[in-house]
This record gives C-alpha cells, sequence and structure tokens, in this order.
C-alpha cells in the first residue's frame, strides 16, 4: 500500500471528496480548506479568489465537496462556502483576497 492510500484510508468522512492542491517550491505558510457544493455561484466565485491567492503565496489547499456527507452538509450547507485556515473558520458566504492575505501572513 502507498504512502497516499494510507493516507486516504485515515481521513475522516468526506474528505475523500477532498482535491488537494498544493504549488510546488513555495512554502507553505497555512493550510485553507475550502468547502462547497456543486451549483452554488458563491462557492465558484471564492474558489477563484482562493486559488489566485495561493497562486501568490503558496499554501496548501484543500476544497471540499460538501454534498451528500451528512456531517459536512450539517455543518457547512448554511455557510458556503466557507473557509479555514488552519482549522480556524476563517470566511462565509464571500472571501475578500486582501483578507486572505492578511490572514495568511506570518505572525511575528
Amino acid at each position: 500500500m502507498s504512502h497516499d492510500d494510507a493516507a486516504a484510508k485515515q481521513q475522516p468522512p468526506g474528505i475523500s471528496r477532498e482535491r488537494n492542491v498544493r504549488v510546488s517550491g513555495l512554502p507553505v505558510c497555512a493550510r485553507v480548506s475550502l468547502y462547497h457544493a456543486p451549483n452554488c455561484s458563491l462557492c465558484a466565485r471564492a474558489i477563484e479568489v482562493v486559488e489566485g491567492v495561493r497562486a501568490e503565496l503558496g499554501f496548501e489547499l484543500a476544497l471540499v465537496d460538501i454534498s451528500g456527507v451528512p456531517e459536512l452538509e450539517e455543518r457547512y450547507r448554511e455557510l458556503l462556502p466557507a473557509v479555514e485556515i488552519d482549522g480556524e473558520l476563517g470566511f462565509t458566504y464571500f472571501v475578500d483576497a486582501a483578507a486572505l492575505r492578511e490572514r495568511l501572513q506570518p505572525r511575528t
């Protein structure tokens, strides 16, 4: 079994629907998870904004489709799109690129 196969088996429900995206060669400053659903225009725009900022700053991005996963539907459906930064809810409904950049800056 490969390392990727083992990691996939350890993930909680719904994470198998996630698409991990990482910019090669750039330091990862945070892990960002964007919860979305099909046919969600706000979600599509949020993905564009987050991926644009990721291209500039470089961070790990998990795009998580909540559809059909009861636990995720219950937690996030009313908040879509929802963005978590290192496990903390950072944005709902709308993602402002400047605010996301600021939240991802290393703290000294």
